[in-house]
């Protein structure tokens, strides 16, 4: 029984360290808007990119004491 119970335990840690592996990466553009690029030159897991243009937008101060109010309108501006 004590054998058993080691083997489930074995295979319960494998089972979480490999959820933690997957967690680590970082978040592909699948949820979120990514910059468009091009790569230029890639090596040794690094790439060189050259990004498209960008539109830059800003607003006027938001004098909002609350940070969720203020998230809030600035997000909707």
């Amino acid at each position: 029984m004590a054998r058993r119970s080691g083997m489930l335990l074995l295979l319960a840690a494998a089972a979480l360290l490999a959820l933690g592996a997957g967690a680590a990466v970082p978040p592909s553009c699948e949820r979120i808007e990514c910059p468009a690029y091009d790569v230029v030159d890639s090596a040794n897991g690094f790439e060189i990119r050259r990004y498209k243009d960008a539109m830059w937008v800003s607003t006027a101060p938001i004098e909002d004491i609350s940070l969720v109010d203020a998230t809030r309108s600035g997000f909707l501006q």
